[in-house]
């Protein structure tokens, strides 16, 4: 467990709608950072002891690297 991160959506915050896996790696992934820029969303996820660094993008519901 904690090697996925995926992206749920809500109109209201309290009812969720699961959309997919944006991001599946071999070792612990937890805590994501995620902002807005312009109409992007980025993610940088905290990655346990494994010195990996990443970010991701997104617009809308379709997620692909940075």
């Amino acid at each position: 467990s904690g090697r996925e991160i995926a992206v749920a959506t809500s109109t209201d915050g309290v009812h969720w709608r699961y959309q997919q896996i944006v991001l599946a790696e071999s070792f612990h992934l937890s805590y994501p950072y995620v902002f807005k820029s312009g109409t992007d969303y980025y993610m940088i996820p905290e990655a346990g002891g494994s010195n990996w660094r990443t970010g991701s993008r997104t617009r809308r519901t379709r997620c692909s690297p940075a």
